[in-house]
């Protein structure tokens, strides 16, 4: 939802992942799982935030 609320909002996409790609619990946890030690997040950070963050990280847009 973050992406399609970014996407008409204006601000275009925050993460462009490939056409093919399935977003399911397993790939998830794994975006998460690399995302987590980069020390971006605390105790208190949400774990959509993260998955969001993980999503820039490993998709991003070509401009």
């Amino acid at each position: 939802m973050t992406n399609a609320y970014a996407k008409i909002s204006g601000h275009g996409a925050l993460f462009c992942p490939p056409g093919k790609l399935k977003l399911d619990d397993r790939v998830a946890a794994v975006l998460i799982d690399q995302e987590a030690p980069k020390g971006h997040a605390t105790d208190d950070t949400d774990i959509e935030s993260i998955l969001i963050a993980a999503m820039a990280q490993g998709f991003p847009c070509k401009e």
